[in-house]
């Protein structure tokens, strides 16, 4: 099976990580994502192992951090398709960034809806391969 293309956003955040010269494991790091997830989604597709391949399509909050990051503006990302991820990316930049989880803990719950977001989307792909 061959790769999935990337989504726009996911070439729009790759060009900017080599625009940027920062390292994916350093743009992760200051994303505050983990570098293996961080290049899933710049690359559009997670390995199932076997030459499966899944498509990636990150979540608007975390599409939104890796643009503040990598110094992608809200207009890219809506020429991108994204204008949820730009919404996001609005709410990050302009302040109300208040989630109302107590803080130093949104991380790991962003983390988390991720993991399940993705867990979410590998159920649907296996079942969709045994069909």
């Amino acid at each position: 099976m061959e790769k999935p293309e990337p989504p726009p956003e996911a070439v729009l955040l790759g060009t900017a990580l080599k625009r940027s010269r920062m390292s994916a494991r350093k743009a992760a790091e200051k994303v505050g994502m983990s570098d293996g997830r961080f290049r899933q989604i710049i690359n559009g597709y997670q390995s199932l192992g076997a030459g499966q391949y899944a498509p990636v399509e990150g979540p608007a909050e975390t599409i939104a951090r890796m643009a503040q990051v990598l110094e992608v503006s809200v207009g890219e990302l809506e020429q991108a398709g994204r204008k949820d991820a730009a919404e996001e990316l609005r709410i990050l930049s302009g302040g109300s960034g208040d989630t109302g989880e107590p803080e130093g803990q949104e991380w790991i719950i962003r983390e988390l809806k991720e993991v399940r977001e993705r867990m979410e989307r590998i159920e649907e792909f296996l079942a969709q391969q045994r069909r």
